[in-house]
C-alpha cells in the first residue's frame, strides 16, 4: 500500500469498511473524506493523523502512550533485531502461513511491535489501542497493509464473525476488568477462527488462566 493512500478514508480497503459499525445505533459506515460516517443515525468518527477515532477526546489515553511517542521505533524489528518476530511466534502460537492474506485484529497494537511482524508475514492488520500510540503505530505501519484505530475494547466498532485470527499481548490486564475485556472478543471470529491472549503475569491474578485461554480459545469454534 503506498503511502499517498493513507492520507483520507479513501485508503479504508473495502473489506475493513465492511466490517465497521456505528457505536450507537451499530449501522454500516461510508467514508466522508476526513470521517467515517454511520449510513443510518449519521454520527461522525474523525479520522487524523492515519487514525480512526472511535473515542471521545476525554477518553483519549494521554499518559499510556506518552512513552511509546517518545521512543516510537522502539522494539520494532526494522530498527532493532528478531526479538519481536520471536515473541510474537510464542506468545501467540501462530505462523507466518497461518496469516497470510487473512484479516487479523491486534488488541492494544500500542506502536506497532506485534502488527508489524504480522504484516511482514502477509497479514491484513486492523490494530486497536485507546492511548495515543496508535498515532505512532499509524506512522510506523503506513506502509503496509495495516489499519489503526483508537477505540475502546469495551465498545469496539466492528461486526461479529470479522476476523480470521485476533490476539491481545501483554495489554488486557491494563483494562478495568481483564476477563470482561477478554469477554468481548471470541465474536468477532468469524467461525472457524483463532485467538491468541498473554498477560504478563506480575500483573493480574486472572493470569493464571491466560496460557489455558490461549490453548483452547485459538480452536475455538463458534
Amino acid at each position: 500500500m503506498k503511502q499517498s493512500e493513507k492520507t483520507s478514508t479513501a485508503g479504508l480497503s473495502e473489506e475493513v469498511r465492511g466490517i465497521l459499525r456505528c457505536l450507537g445505533c451499530r449501522g454500516p459506515l461510508q467514508n466522508d473524506a476526513t470521517a467515517l460516517v454511520c449510513r443510518k443515525c449519521n454520527t461522525l468518527y474523525p479520522f487524523t493523523k492515519g487514525v480512526y477515532r472511535f473515542v471521545d477526546m476525554q477518553k483519549y489515553a494521554n499518559s499510556f502512550g506518552f512513552q511509546w511517542k517518545l521512543y516510537a521505533r522502539t522494539q520494532l524489528d526494522d530498527a532493532d533485531s528478531q526479538r519481536s518476530e520471536s515473541a510474537f511466534r510464542r506468545r501467540t502460537g501462530f505462523r507466518p502461513e497461518d496469516l497470510a492474506g487473512k484479516l487479523v485484529l491486534d488488541v492494544g497494537c500500542g506502536m506497532g511491535r506485534f502488527a508489524e511482524v504480522a504484516t511482514r508475514w502477509g497479514a491484513h492488520i486492523v490494530g486497536i489501542d485507546l492511548s495515543l500510540a496508535a498515532e505512532v503505530a499509524a506512522q510506523n505501519l503506513n506502509d503496509r497493509s495495516a489499519y489503526i484505530f483508537q477505540a475502546d475494547v469495551f465498545n469496539l466498532p466492528f461486526a461479529p464473525e470479522s476476523f480470521d485470527y485476533i490476539y491481545s499481548i501483554g495489554v488486557l490486564h491494563h483494562t478495568p476488568n481483564c476477563e470482561e475485556a477478554f469477554k468481548t472478543l471470541p465474536a468477532l471470529l468469524k467461525p472457524g477462527g483463532r485467538i491468541a491472549i498473554w498477560l504478563y503475569s506480575a500483573y493480574n491474578p486472572w493470569y493464571r488462566m491466560s496460557d489455558v485461554y490461549r490453548r483452547v480459545t485459538r480452536r475455538m469454534r463458534p
